[in-house]
């Protein structure tokens, strides 16, 4: 009888392909390496990116270039314009400026600013427009001057209403517009010079939304800066919030602030501090209004089979939340609501609980009587004289200066804020829970946390994890973060940070104890796993069990771990994983479909571990079996399976985050993960015969490997071992070998 790869490589051999496959490609010149650089696959809306270089021993040059998307058109004139209205409270119309600029990019129209609202609370969900009586120019809040150069930076044009002219546009409702109004306007007003639209904010739904769009949408927002005036106050308000939290006594804070306030105008424009420095505040904006909560009741009871349980969430217990996030009681905590529409015992019970949980607390009750005479004409009317949107676009920036903000994620100005900070590279939570629906609405500004672990010793596997960081890459839906131990001068470790991922250098508490556990049966382990060899790679698989102590990591709620063998075929999003989220950590199948799980791939919940931590780290060490864990399996993946297993058994990872090659292929497969078998035992296995994994190698060859190997190949077009695995499976599934297949099986069964 001939064995599957016996059989494979004499139908090679009679197809001639066999001395073809073996040839000395050289580095970068496999399958695919000298193709183009922007190849798409069918399935995966984004390109798939080839690298620039050329191999590993010339420095590290191999990086995978991902260009900024360009915007294409030449600025629009300005006698073809898109006028608009912004609707609601803060967020809303920062948003709103943000869609309609999206608007006017995609018709290649000028975009005429608009007037803003002085007063957007929302009753019932009723959309607030701007009128005669609710009315604020668009100077007086923000810079005109930055938010045009900003827009013209991505070849886009702005006019004020001046410039634009009180000549006729034509009205236009979006909502009579369905689905794509981008297009549809296009379509229906393209010789009208002049359009006016009302509201565009969300009217763009999320599947029309384009990557190039990223590029507009951060103009926007990084346009939108108060102006002088503004600015000017929030300086002194930030040194207020700062030096009033700091102030040993209440009798002292007016002497504080004033100090304070005028140092800050000495020295405008520096930089926040860092944390851990008194002279900074932390920032919570805490949603407890009565019109947050009526809007909770509306929003969770919208009957669409949407889950919505995290509108309220944990915000009667906020300070344990701050507790989980880490948040440091001996900074100040500048807590920002709208006060005027909170209910007093509500707001005395939020405040009370903070208190006592030790925070220095600072509100706007507490420094703004303080600001007003220290301002004066200055301080454009912090009190009554200026609106509920003014005072909240000061809170939002003052969040934006702060060292660290938390919010709810369901409330747009929280989600907002938090989006732009991390988007800058600055610490932001949310303490509900759950999701962030803004992120789902506009999913390319929310970038999932993707985080694996890796070392410096096995360059045996560098291979796979290119193709992992590269593919993610081009998914542009992910923020990749490596905890890495070993040399920080390796080829690996450069190559890492040249491919824009974040390192992170952690070093357990628990090393030597886990090594001590695992060297009481040192050899009944090795029989268990391979990752018991020594006490490096022992280490270094554990790592995963620290994802919620690890600093870099600690604004997360949710995070996607996944092993260094895997790769992306589409973007993921959090609410792809399906609502309501999971309680602490999601893992999918082992090769059979039962429990215990695979810990190759993890949605982890951050927090809850964190609560979890100690208790987790005590089971996993209290082991008399050298680290294996009778009915779960060995190393942390069983201790994982152990600690969480009513939460696990509640709820699986859909296999299309965890596909394996020896399954059947999933065309809708967000992640394939090489568990088992690598690609080069693969290799190994048709070009001899052997296998470690039993009968996973054949399995592989007859379900889904060629498939999964043809798109991970492209990412690898300078490995050689992914190319001549491409060429072996290209043979593999040739018209002709199969016909010659099936020749020689007929002539075995005779």
């Amino acid at each position: 009888m001939f064995t599957y790869p016996a059989m494979l490589a004499v139908a090679l051999f009679l197809t001639g392909f066999f001395a073809g496959v073996f040839k000395d490609t050289g580095s970068g010149a496999g399958r695919g390496g000298s193709g183009p650089n922007n190849v798409v696959h069918p399935d995966c809306a984004v390109p798939l990116l080839s690298p620039l270089d050329s191999g590993r021993h010339q420095g590290v040059i191999d990086v995978l270039a991902l260009p900024e998307v360009e915007p294409t058109w030449e600025p629009a004139p300005p006698t073809r314009t898109l006028r608009f209205a912004v609707c609601n409270g803060f967020a809303n119309q920062r948003l709103s400026v943000v869609y309609a600029a999206l608007l006017a990019y995609r018709l290649g129209r000028s975009l005429v600013l608009p007037d803003l609202i002085d007063m957007g609370l929302q009753r019932e969900d009723v959309t607030v427009l701007a009128s005669d009586t609710n009315r604020v120019a668009f100077a007086d809040m923000y810079d005109v001057g930055t938010f045009v150069a900003a827009m013209r930076a991505v070849r886009m044009t702005v006019l004020t209403q001046a410039e634009a002219g009180q000549g006729p546009a034509e009205a236009v409702s979006l909502p009579s517009l369905r689905g794509n109004v981008a297009a549809a306007l296009e379509e229906r007003y393209r010789d009208t010079p002049h359009l006016a639209v009302d509201c565009p904010l969300f009217k763009l739904p999320n599947q029309y939304l384009q990557p190039q769009d990223t590029l507009v949408v951060w103009a926007a927002l990084n346009g939108l800066r108060p102006n002088r005036q503004a600015s000017e106050t929030l300086e002194a308000l930030s040194a207020a919030i700062t030096a009033f939290g700091n102030a040993p006594h209440p009798g002292a804070a007016p002497a504080a602030v004033a100090a304070a306030v005028k140092a800050a105008a000495r020295n405008r424009g520096s930089s926040p501090p860092e944390e851990g420095s008194l002279s900074g505040y932390n920032y919570i904006h805490l949603r407890i209004e009565n019109d947050w909560l009526a809007h909770c009741k509306r929003w969770e009871a919208i009957a669409d089979g949407v889950v919505r349980d995290n509108c309220y969430s944990h915000t009667e217990t906020v300070e344990q939340q701050l507790a989980s996030f880490g948040f440091n009681t001996s900074i100040p905590l500048y807590v920002a609501s709208y006060w005027d529409d909170v209910d007093a015992e509500r707001k005395e019970r939020s405040l009370s609980a903070l208190r006592a949980a030790g925070y220095r607390l600072v509100t706007s009750a507490d420094v703004l009587p303080l600001l007003e005479p220290l301002l004066g004409a200055r301080g454009g009317g912090l009190g009554a004289g200026r609106g509920r949107e003014y005072r909240a676009m000061l809170e939002y920036f003052v969040g934006m200066k702060s060292t660290r903000l938390i919010g709810n994620s369901v409330s747009t100005f929280a989600a907002l804020a938090m989006l732009e900070r991390r988007h800058a590279g600055r610490w932001a939570a949310y303490y509900n829970g759950g999701n962030v629906p803004l992120a789902s609405v506009l999913p390319h500004l929310h970038r999932l946390p993707w985080v694996f672990t890796y070392n410096s010793w096995s360059p045996g596997y560098d291979y796979m994890l290119k193709a992992a960081v590269r593919s993610a890459a081009a998914t542009r839906s992910f923020q990749p973060y490596c905890i890495f131990n070993g040399n920080s001068t390796s080829y690996i470790h450069e190559w890492l940070v040249a491919n824009n991922v974040t390192i992170i250098r952690h070093e357990p508490t628990w090393r030597q104890a886990l090594i001590d556990a695992a060297g009481r049966k040192a050899s009944e382990n090795v029989r268990h796993s391979h990752l018991f060899k020594t006490p490096d790679m022992l280490v270094s698989t554990f790592q995963r069990v620290d994802l919620p102590v690890v600093p870099t990591l600690d604004q997360y709620t949710y995070v996607l771990y996944t092993d260094a063998d895997v790769f992306f075929r589409r973007p993921i999003r959090l609410d792809d994983f399906g609502l309501p989220l999971p309680k602490s950590v999601l893992m999918g199948y082992e090769m059979e479909r039962h429990f215990p799980y695979n810990a190759g791939i993890i949605l982890a919940n951050l927090p809850t571990m964190r609560r979890n931590y100690k208790a987790f780290i005590a089971a996993m060490l209290d082991n008399n079996n050298g680290l294996y864990y009778v009915g779960y399996g060995p190393a942390d993946q069983g201790a994982i399976n152990m600690f969480y297993e009513k939460d696990l058994r509640e709820r699986v990872l859909p296999s299309a985050f965890n596909s394996k090659p020896y399954n059947s292929w999933d065309p809708a497969s967000y992640i394939v993960h090489f568990h088992g078998p690598k690609p080069h035992e693969y290799s190994t296995f048709l070009t001899g015969g052997h296998c470690d994994f039993a009968n996973l190698c054949e399995r592989a060859f007859q379900e889904s490997l060629c498939r999964s190997v043809r798109e991970w190949s492209r990412w690898l077009p300078e490995e050689r071992l992914a190319q001549q695995l491409a060429d072996l499976c290209a043979a593999i599934e040739s018209p002709t070998l199969k016909r010659l297949k099936n020749i020689i099986g007929r002539r075995i069964d005779d």
